[in-house]
């Protein structure tokens, strides 16, 4: 009701007045925890345009990083999530590694925040951009940092994303060319490639009340496909610097007997002979492996 009657220029004061307060920390939880409940609320959307523009209070790393500043993000993204994620993307995607190293108050909030727009069709592209730059200047150790939540995009079966195989592949295909980039990429092809212990933790499904699912294969073409893909393209990484080559060959020492055993030997072995001829048949690990077929 509050906010049916509320003007933007009354809103913009009371987020305002809770980022000064002396207990602006429970009072941006507080308002969290309100706002929560609005769901995609259209006057509120309205409301928050002006708060959310690149001219406008947030558009700042500097307020982003702050525990209010990151937990109001928290907030808006619950209200309008594209709004709230185009501005993310306006205020971070500049920034250079050592500079996303430095935020520290924010970054809960921040990797939190990504979760949930990760899962949305809609944000997944610019969001999954902005938890892997995280993801790639890591500084956390926590099980749920930004590149441990960056790679759980992409396994087959229960990702943290409603996103398709397809999609979800052109976002790797589309930025592993960046070299600062590459090796998180990797390790998400690893990911993609892994054919056993599915795993997700609940809560990024949910946001503005809405509920999605996790995306789940049609076919087993569809799985097929998103297998070949990604071995195709872990030959072309492979190609392009020594230390991509060393990267791509443990993960697919890792990923060659699960996806034999889970029937994908036929894409998975010419792609091992292929690995096996670069590298002169001195691939001792990959014996020790192929071995173990008999």
């Amino acid at each position: 009701e509050w906010m049916e009657d509320c003007t933007s220029e009354r809103l913009r004061n009371a987020i305002l007045s809770i980022q000064n307060a002396p207990n602006s920390k429970a009072l941006a939880s507080a308002f969290y925890n309100q706002v929560k409940y609005l769901g995609f609320n259209p006057s509120a959307q309205e409301r928050l345009n002006e708060i959310l523009s690149p001219n406008g209070p947030f558009a700042s790393a500097e307020v982003i990083d702050t525990e209010v500043g990151s937990q109001l993000m928290r907030a808006f993204a619950e209200i309008t999530p594209e709004n709230t994620t185009q501005l993310l993307y306006f205020t971070l995607y500049n920034k250079s590694i050592k500079e996303l190293e430095e935020l520290s108050d924010g970054r809960r909030n921040l990797v939190w925040l990504l979760e949930k727009l990760c899962f949305r069709p809609e944000t997944f592209e610019k969001a999954a951009y902005l938890m892997m730059r995280l993801g790639i200047a890591e500084n956390e150790s926590f099980a749920n940092n930004a590149s441990n939540q960056f790679l759980s995009l992409f396994p087959i079966y229960l990702p943290a994303t409603s996103v398709s195989l397809d999609k979800r592949f052109f976002f790797i295909k589309s930025n592993i060319k960046n070299k600062e980039n590459r090796p998180i990429l990797i390790k998400a092809l690893g990911r993609a490639l892994s054919t056993h212990g599915f795993t997700y933790m609940n809560g990024p499904e949910t946001l503005g009340g809405e509920r999605l699912n996790n995306y789940e294969p049609k076919t087993t073409n569809e799985i097929y496909d998103y297998i070949s893909q990604c071995l195709d393209l872990l030959v072309t990484c492979s190609n392009t610097d020594n230390e991509s080559m060393e990267q791509s060959a443990h993960i697919l020492e890792a990923s060659v007997a699960q996806l034999c055993h889970s029937g994908f030997g036929s894409v998975v072995l010419p792609c091992v002979s292929k690995f096996a001829d670069k590298m002169n048949g001195d691939w001792d690990e990959m014996w020790d492996t192929m071995s173990l077929f008999h």
